[in-house]
């Protein structure tokens, strides 16, 4: 199954980080991205891919935002690769935009990324490729528990596609890598209960 998204661009990525969200609990996605969703409010979530921002004369896309009750909560950039300061310019442009928007001016902006590079994300807090498949992981027996069998493999599937491609998780060429990755898991879901 290594093939499955191995040579994909980051819009794919994208694409299934959307697919993912969409079987889990409401009360669970703003959790994948580090923010404590407490509140009463679970209504589902919508999602937007390639969402177009404009800043004075020039247009951007967010490439994923999440949405509840008509107001946008997250917005996530993703990167599959290094990336450089050239790729993080349009940030400052993207939060002018979130700011100047009504129904988007309180989001959270996440840059969803492999590493962190040490450099300004023009106002995206990080969260690593890691982090955000060990709660999907940890988030999966939810999945398991309420979707049908065929969607609930298909969505372990292209989770372990994301961790066998980009966080190089090959249980063949590097087993302490996976196992502390597997440990991970558990000592989350045993926090969680």
């Amino acid at each position: 199954m290594s093939f499955l998204l191995a040579d994909e661009r980051e819009e794919s990525y994208s694409a299934v980080l959307e697919w993912l969200i969409h079987r889990l609990p409401a009360h669970e996605v703003a959790q994948v991205f580090g923010l404590d969703d407490s509140g009463a409010d679970q209504s589902p979530w919508e999602t937007v891919r390639e969402y177009q921002v404009r800043h004075g004369d020039e247009i951007g896309r967010l490439d994923l935002v999440l949405r509840r009750n008509r107001r946008c909560y997250i917005v996530i950039e993703v990167k599959t690769k290094p990336y450089i300061e050239e790729d993080l310019r349009k940030h400052k442009r993207y939060c002018a935009a979130i700011r100047d928007a009504p129904d988007m001016c309180d989001a959270e902006k996440v840059f969803l990324a492999q590493r962190d590079e040490g450099l300004d994300l023009g106002g995206f807090r990080f969260r690593s490729w890691r982090q955000i498949c060990l709660r999907l992981r940890q988030s999966s027996r939810s999945v398991i528990e309420t979707k049908p069998y065929g969607e609930a493999a298909l969505f372990l599937a292209l989770l372990g596609a994301i961790e066998r491609n980009l966080l190089d998780l090959n249980p063949k060429a590097n087993p302490p890598t996976v196992i502390r990755y597997l440990e991970e898991i558990l000592e989350g879901e045993t926090s969680a209960n």
